[in-house]
């Protein structure tokens, strides 16, 4: 509804980062019919259930080519930003990336 493709999963007493759930996740919870749409995740009651738990995550000091590299290699949209406590400060994707390039960078890259 709000258009968000990844929704970090609380965190723990320490303030750490428990996880990550993505719209792939979820596409990929839901049970398949033989035919058709997937069927709704009747069986499924928990967040804990579809959430990615080894999460990737860069601080806010991390060089944004860091950054990029990694999402390519490792086939993700998405790197949580963490403090240097540990404590997530938000969440930087490849579309910011994206609009970052088109806004920011010098015209003669597109030539």
């Amino acid at each position: 509804e709000r258009g968000f493709r990844h929704l970090p999963v609380g965190t723990s007493e320490g303030g750490r980062l428990l996880g990550l759930l993505s719209q792939r996740d979820l596409l990929r919870g839901l049970p398949r019919k033989a035919e058709g749409p997937p069927a709704p995740p009747w069986n499924i009651h928990r967040v804990g259930d579809l959430m990615s738990r080894k999460v990737l995550t860069a601080t806010p000091d991390t060089p944004l080519r860091e950054i990029a590299r990694v999402l390519v290699a490792e086939r993700i949209s998405s790197l949580p930003i963490l403090d240097k406590q540990g404590s997530l400060v938000g969440i930087l994707t490849a579309t910011d990336l994206l609009r970052c390039l088109v806004t920011e960078a010098p015209l003669d890259l597109w030539i």
